[in-house]
């Protein structure tokens, strides 16, 4: 997949990719990790926290590739920055977890920390918490 009028893209952890749009996705060329769909470089580059920044910013971030593209001569760079996702953390986003039991309870404050009372049933298995509000 050819990627056209790249831009060049620093994520959250400094590194420097290179960012474009090639079949109306978003792609992220790693260098010798190869071109990844946004799928793909949250794994390869350890970003998962970038995912909500991304599904936030989606629309401007086309729109700063389009203005790359409509404007080669000057340099264009698209830049995470720490403090950019503490933004996008309270977004809400869709979760698919497979389980066996879902019971909703309110988490209630214990010193510097939540507490939250699980059935006695369920000690020793794996949990998965979402927050839901």
């Amino acid at each position: 997949m050819e990627q056209k009028n790249a831009v060049k893209f620093v994520n959250s952890n400094g590194y420097e990719y290179e960012i474009s749009i090639a079949a109306d996705e978003i792609m992220i060329d790693a260098g010798e990790g190869g071109i990844l769909s946004l799928d793909e470089y949250y794994r390869y580059a350890d970003a998962e926290v970038e995912r909500a920044w991304f599904e936030a910013m989606d629309a401007e971030v086309r729109q700063a590739i389009a203005e790359a593209a409509a404007d080669p001569d000057t340099e264009h760079l698209i830049r995470i920055d720490p403090e950019d996702l503490s933004g996008v953390v309270d977004v809400p986003r869709k979760f698919v977890v497979y389980g066996y039991e879902l019971v909703e309870k309110r988490a209630t404050a214990n010193g510097h920390t939540a507490r939250i009372y699980a059935p006695a049933r369920w000690s020793g298995h794996d949990l998965a918490l979402i927050r839901l509000n």
